[in-house]
């Protein structure tokens, strides 16, 4: 592989990271896919400056034959193979329900408890006993 190359693959991932990444499309999920392209993005990077000290250090008419070659080759299309996996995962991750039109839900109000985050309607439940009890359909 040339010097450039390496460097190029790893452009790639970290667009293809991105693009998973992207908020507004995405609810959840995909959290993998995202560690698999942004670790796949850093160890090519580093496979190119490893690539770029090889070749300033020895000749190709120096160093005919690369023993590590037969090592970091299978790694390097695995990588890759594994890196469009998680992307195409990635993209099939559930997207945020949006409807066109229509206004977004909020979350239900809570309230603090000694026991934590509580609805309105728990705490109503809960402290329906403090109010006046009523006698023949009349408030006290």
């Amino acid at each position: 592989m040339g010097a450039s190359v390496p460097f190029i693959i790893a452009v790639a991932f970290a667009a293809a990271y991105l693009h998973v990444r992207v908020p507004s499309r995405r609810r959840s999920g995909g959290g993998l896919a995202r560690l698999i392209l942004a670790g796949g993005a850093c160890l090519v990077l580093l496979y190119g400056a490893y690539e770029l000290s090889v070749q300033r250090e020895f000749k190709p008419e120096n160093l005919p034959i690369r023993i590590d070659l037969l090592f970091i080759g299978p790694a390097l299309v695995g990588l890759l193979v594994l890196g469009v996996i998680a992307y195409i995962y990635g993209l099939s991750a559930p997207k945020a329900a949006s409807v066109p039109g229509a206004a977004p839900t909020a979350p239900p109000k809570t309230v603090a408890g000694p026991t934590g985050a509580l609805a309105i309607e728990q705490a109503d439940e809960r402290l329906a006993h403090l109010l006046p009890k009523k006698k023949n359909g009349q408030n006290n």
